[in-house]
Parts: structure tokens; C-alpha cells; sequence
């Protein structure tokens, strides 16, 4: 491929915030180094790689739904995790020359209009509004 876009994360969050124990140290601490492995071998094929910056699962509905078992401070882990996770991204992108593009600041993740009913995966507007910020951010490359 010539381009790659890359947007991970999610299950990570979601697996240390359900978590008894904070294990957020270890988790960004993974995050760092696969998302180092991963964009290393992409620079070097010399692929050019546009990078999502997370959204904080904190705020999506389904982590909001008190049914989910989430409580207060395991969703203020996965806000904090949310925010080390974006700055590895901008600091990695940096690195390789990558394109950081930015999912943290839209509401595709917490509108209904863009959700599926599960609260947490988006819906056929949701892909849309996200194939349209992936767009957004290579128009200037095509």
C-alpha cells in the first residue's frame, strides 16, 4: 500500500477500565511501544501513514450507562489513558513523519445520530462521518 490509516486503541482502554486495579502504566506503556513497532515498519516501507487520534471512551454512552459496571474512577482512568494514548500518537507521528488526524474532538462517538444502538460503535453515519475527517485530512496529499 501507499497509504495506511490507523486508528487503535479502543480495546485497550476498555480492557484497563474494567479492570479491579489500575493497570494503566503497563497499558500505555504497550500502547507506546506497538504503536513505535507499528509505525516504524510503515516509515521504512515508505507508506504513508495518517494516524486517529482517540476519542475518550470515557464519554460514550455505553460508558456512561450505569449497567456497564463502569464506576467513576475507572472511567476517569480511561480518560487519562485516552490522553497518553494522543500524546504517544502526536509524539510518535512526529517521529515518523506520520499525519495525526483528529477523532478526540468530534462527536461521532457520543451522538446518537452517529451511534449504533450498542452506544459505542457507529453507526452507517458514524462511517461516514469518519471516511469524511479521514478524507478531510488526506485531501491536500491527493
Amino acid at each position: 500500500p501507499q497509504v495506511v490509516t490507523l486508528l487503535i486503541g479502543s480495546n485497550d482502554m476498555w480492557q484497563d477500565g474494567w479492570n479491579d486495579t489500575d493497570t494503566s502504566a503497563g497499558t500505555i506503556q504497550n500502547y507506546r511501544e506497538n504503536m513505535d513497532s507499528i509505525l516504524s515498519q510503515l516509515h521504512s516501507a515508505g507508506i504513508k501513514v495518517y494516524v486517529g487520534l482517540v476519542d475518550d471512551q470515557s464519554q460514550r454512552p455505553v460508558a456512561q450507562d450505569s449497567g456497564m459496571g463502569l464506576n467513576d474512577t475507572q472511567r476517569a482512568r480511561m480518560s487519562r489513558i485516552a490522553t497518553a494514548f494522543n500524546q504517544i500518537i502526536q509524539e510518535k507521528a512526529a517521529q515518523y513523519g506520520a499525519t495525526p488526524v483528529d477523532f478526540y474532538n468530534t462527536t461521532i462517538f457520543t451522538s446518537s445520530a452517529t451511534l449504533s444502538d450498542d452506544g459505542n460503535h457507529p453507526n452507517a453515519a458514524g462511517y461516514d462521518a469518519m471516511a469524511s475527517v479521514w478524507f478531510s485530512a488526506m485531501r491536500s496529499a491527493l
